[in-house]
C-alpha cells in the first residue's frame, strides 16, 4: 500500500477492476465504493515501443534468460544426443553426472555406463537447439566456441543513417544485429538499435547518423552470445 502497485496489463476491464479494488465481503466498507485500503490514489500508465523494451532488456545483468542445456554428444553420430543437466546463462550451477545412476531409455552394451559412447560435452541454446559450447570429454571441462557459431563474418558501409551489411556463414539459427554506442569518459558499451540480419545484404535505416554508434555486433537472436563484432569508422 504505501509503496503502491506495478500492473502488467491488468486489469483491463471494469470488472477485473472490481475484483482487485471492491472492499471484502466480511468487511466493513460500502461495497458500491472502491477498498479505500487497495484503491491507488494516483494512476501512471508506462508504455514502452518494443525496441525500446527488448533494448533495456539486454542491458540487464540477467538480461540473456534463454534456457541452456549440457549434453552428452558422439562426433560420430551413432548415439543419439543425452541430456546431463539445464542451465541459465545468468547462474552458473555446478553439476555431475553419476555414471552408474539411472539413465532412462539411454541403451548401451552394460546398461546405463556411458563410457565410451560420448566424444564431447555440448552447451546448447535450448529453444534453437543450438550448440554454443563444446568441450573434449576428459578435458576438465575447458569449453571452446562450438563450430556451428564460427566461420561468421560481415563488412558494412554506411552513408547517413543508413547502414548496409554483408554477411556470410550464418547457420540454421537467428541472429540479430546491434548497433552499439559507447561513453566515451567511461567506455560503458550500450545496446542501442537491434535489427534481423540474414546471410547476403541486409539493410538498415538508423534513427540517427551511423557513424554516432561506435560499434556493430551480431547476437544469437536474443541472447547476448556475440558471434561477430565490426568498429565502424
Amino acid at each position: 500500500r504505501n509503496q503502491g502497485y506495478v500492473s502488467d496489463n491488468y486489469p483491463m476491464t471494469e470488472e477485473q477492476a472490481k475484483e482487485v479494488f471492491t472492499p471484502p465481503e466480511d468487511g466493513d466498507g460500502d461495497p458500491d465504493l472502491p477498498d479505500p485500503v487497495t484503491v491507488p490514489e494516483f494512476v501512471f500508465g508506462l508504455e514502452g515501443t518494443d525496441a525500446l523494451l527488448f533494448k533495456r532488456a539486454m542491458e540487464l545483468p540477467e538480461a540473456d534468460s534463454q534456457g541452456y542445456a549440457v549434453y552428452f554428444v558422439d562426433d560420430s553420430f551413432t548415439n543419439e544426443p543425452f541430456e546431463l543437466a539445464m542451465l541459465s546463462s545468468h547462474s552458473m550451477a555446478d553439476w555431475s553426472f553419476d555414471n552408474s545412476s539411472e539413465c532412462d531409455d539411454q541403451q548401451s552394451d552394460d546398461g546405463c555406463n556411458l563410457d565410451g559412447l560420448y566424444t564431447h560435452l555440448e552447451i546448447r541454446l535450448v529453444s534453437q537447439d543450438l550448440p554454443v559450447a563444446s568441450a573434449m570429454i576428459g578435458s576438465s571441462g575447458q569449453f571452446e566456441v562450438a563450430d556451428a557459431l564460427k566461420g561468421v563474418s560481415f563488412s558494412a558501409t554506411h552513408s547517413g543513417s543508413e547502414l548496409i551489411l554483408n554477411t556470410n556463414g550464418i547457420g540454421n539459427y537467428t541472429v540479430d544485429g546491434w548497433l552499439v554506442s559507447m561513453d566515451e569518459e567511461t567506455g560503458v558499451k550500450t545496446h542501442d538499435e537491434r535489427f534481423s540480419v540474414a546471410n547476403g545484404e541486409t539493410i538498415f535505416e538508423a534513427p540517427m547518423n551511423i557513424s554516432d554508434y561506435a560499434e556493430v555486433h551480431l547476437h544469437v537472436a536474443g541472447t547476448k552470445i556475440n558471434i561477430a563484432v565490426g568498429t565502424i569508422a
